[in-house]
């Protein structure tokens, strides 16, 4: 069973150590099996340093975050399906 869990509504999601303990609590996965998306730099950042993938949403309503540790950059949501599309399955 794969787990979805929206990282806004988690208290620990600010930091790489929340990161961590998220994944540890809630997903039985490693790291390197999870897919945070973020629209922000710290959350790209602490998902990169947790060893999780990341994709960036860009969202022009969190004002110019850099995303460039995100392993991927998307402008709206048909990217981002058009790449999950393509995405080998589970």
């Amino acid at each position: 069973m794969k787990a979805y869990i929206y990282l806004a509504m988690l208290p620990l999601a600010v930091s790489c150590i929340g990161a961590n303990k998220m994944q540890e609590e809630f997903v039985e996965t490693s790291p390197k099996e999870c897919l945070v998306i973020e629209d922000s730099k710290n959350g790209s950042i602490a998902a990169k340093a947790a060893g999780m993938s990341c994709y960036g949403f860009y969202n022009p309503d969190s004002g110019n975050q850099d995303l460039s540790a995100a392993d991927f950059i998307f402008y709206s949501y048909d990217e981002l399906k058009a790449k999950l599309t393509a995405l080998p399955p589970f």
